[in-house]
Parts: structure tokens; C-alpha cells; sequence
């Protein structure tokens, strides 16, 4: 896998993820200290003109910089729901997102508040391209992410003891009422929506009470609400 973007590369470093080669734009100097960090891991940094890195990674935001990491580390599934419950923790699970941006800034919030981790449904959200991992700005290596059947996962889920939350336009107020943890929160994508066998399945329905004349948030924006209200201290 290819990913782009100083912080990217970088973060792979810190999580221990070693890039097979590292290309750099022909005439770019990286900063002293990331310099050394490659030459200390022994990875081969190569220079490239601009022009080919742009054709490796289909875009022009690459910073000037491109590094191959191989396949993406992704966690089982088994791991993920054992670290939930070990950790009595809450795992995001994105229902129909496809837009790589929106991907990435959860993964990214996901990680800053304290998220176990994420499922990414093979086949219905956007795979873990490299404008995910961007968009995540490295984060992506510090947090568990799994994919796989989401329907399946929230049974197993749901049979171990754990809850689950989905986030809905109609539901329960956020603000009243709080489920026990291990939790699954499921947050439906921008367009689509959450699915009816999700909502169905669900332990909790939530929703966002808004004031105001548009009657709902991105799918970014109210995710982060819902994970600061499940993974604040209590």
C-alpha cells in the first residue's frame, strides 16, 4: 500500500510499520530529525521528480513525499472484540461510508478521544486507500481497525454481553440516557443512512436534539458528539 503526506509516514515509523522504500520529490529536503528517524530504521529513501509521485498516489498532495508500507496492518476481528471487552471500551462501526475523508476523520477523532477501535464493512464503506490513511493524518496505525460483516459482528457482539448504539435522525435523546460498556456505536453514513437491520438489531437508538433550520449534522460531526458522550469519564 502506498501512502502520502509527511505525518503519514511518520506515524507508520512510530507504530513500528517500516515502509519498503521511501520516495522523495527530486529537489525536497525532509526535516533533520525525520531524516534520521528513516536512516536509523534503515529504510531506503530514493529521490523521484514530483511528477512521478503524483502518478504513483493519483494526487498532488503527497507533500512530496511516498512510502510503500506493504499491506495494510489490519486488526482481526477477534482482536478487536477482545480488546473491547478487556478494556470495557467502544468500537465505531461505519455503515455505508464511502467517502475516504470522512473515513479518515473518524479514524482520527476515533483515536483522540479514546476509542478502542473501528470496523470498516468489506464491500458496503470505503476501503483503506491512501486518502484515508492521509485523512487520518497517521492515525490509522495507532488504533485497532477491522473489516468484515457488520450484521455479524454486532450479533457476536451482542451475545457476549456488550450494547449497541446506533445514531439515528429520530431515537432516543443523546443526553438522557447512557448504555453500559463494551459498546458497538454504529453511525449510518451521509446520504444512506443507517441501515433498518442495524437500527432494528440496536440496543439504544440515538439522536442528536438540533436547534435551528437544518435538521442534521454531518456524519463526521455527529459522530464525534456521540463518542464524546460514550467515552467521557463517568
Amino acid at each position: 500500500m502506498w501512502i502520502y503526506g509527511r505525518h503519514p509516514v511518520r506515524e507508520a515509523l512510530r507504530a513500528g510499520i517500516l515502509p519498503q522504500v521511501v520516495f522523495v520529490a527530486e529537489g525536497s529536503q525532509l526535516p533533520e530529525d525525520f531524516s534520521k528517524e528513516l536512516s536509523r530504521a534503515g529504510i531506503k529513501v530514493r529521490s523521484l521528480p514530483r511528477e512521478k509521485l503524483t502518478q504513483i498516489v493519483r494526487t498532488d498532495h503527497h507533500q512530496g513525499i511516498v512510502a510503500d508500507i506493504g499491506p495494510f496492518p489490519l486488526a482481526s476481528l477477534e482482536q478487536l472484540l477482545e480488546r473491547a471487552f478487556q478494556q470495557k471500551g467502544v468500537i465505531v462501526g461505519l455503515d455505508h461510508w464511502q467517502d475516504p475523508g470522512n473515513v479518515g476523520s473518524i479514524i482520527r477523532t476515533a483515536y483522540a478521544l479514546g476509542a478502542t477501535g473501528l470496523l470498516i464493512p468489506a464491500g458496503r464503506s470505503a476501503p483503506l486507500l491512501p486518502a484515508v490513511v492521509k485523512a487520518s493524518a497517521g492515525a490509522c496505525f495507532h488504533i485497532l481497525i477491522s473489516q468484515g460483516n457488520l450484521l455479524q459482528f454486532l450479533t457476536r457482539f451482542q451475545k457476549e454481553g456488550g450494547k449497541v448504539v446506533a445514531l439515528d435522525l429520530e431515537g432516543q435523546d443523546i443526553r438522557k440516557s447512557l448504555p453500559e460498556r463494551p459498546t458497538l456505536l454504529v453511525i449510518g453514513a451521509e446520504g444512506p443512512g443507517l441501515s433498518p437491520k442495524i437500527r432494528e438489531r440496536a440496543d439504544l437508538v440515538w439522536t442528536i436534539p438540533m436547534k435551528g433550520t437544518i435538521n442534521s449534522l454531518g456524519a463526521v460531526a455527529a459522530a464525534t458528539i456521540a463518542l464524546w458522550e460514550l467515552l467521557q469519564e463517568r
